[in-house]
């Protein structure tokens, strides 16, 4: 772990603790992770859960934490998973289109990721092994 996540998570744990609305602690914690990188400081109506979780997109882009983000953001599945205006680093989502052949899903339209996908499929070892694969995937 990194001090910057480690601040933004006790910032979200403080604003989810709050309705999901910034407290001065969330705020302080997540303005250390800002100040260090010479970005503008938050206030209580610039520091949202939404706003938090495209800063811990900014600041640990390649750490491999984003799937899990999305997915405790609420925004990894259905039309949440929408490209648009209010999350322009919605970098990590999966998206159903004519274009991806593996993905069966009917009517799910673009831009749309399935709630299944939210767990991994087993691996085929493990379907070997007789357990059932997890819903929604195809053996």
């Amino acid at each position: 772990y990194r001090l910057a996540d480690v601040y933004l998570m006790k910032a979200e744990a403080l604003m989810r603790s709050n309705g999901g609305k910034a407290t001065p602690d969330a705020i302080n914690a997540a303005n250390q992770v800002r100040s260090r990188a010479g970005a503008n400081s938050y206030n209580a109506s610039t520091l949202t859960l939404d706003e938090l979780c495209n800063e811990r997109c900014r600041e640990l882009c390649w750490e491999g934490f984003r799937r899990q983000d999305l997915i405790r953001f609420g925004r990894f599945t259905g039309p949440n998973s929408v490209e648009n205006a209010y999350d322009p680093y919605n970098l990590w989502i999966l998206k159903i289109n004519e274009d991806m052949p593996y993905d069966c899903e009917q009517g799910a339209g673009p831009y749309e990721t399935p709630d299944y996908k939210k767990v991994f499929p087993l691996p085929d070892y493990a379907i070997e092994e007789g357990y059932q694969q997890n819903p929604g995937y195809i053996k």
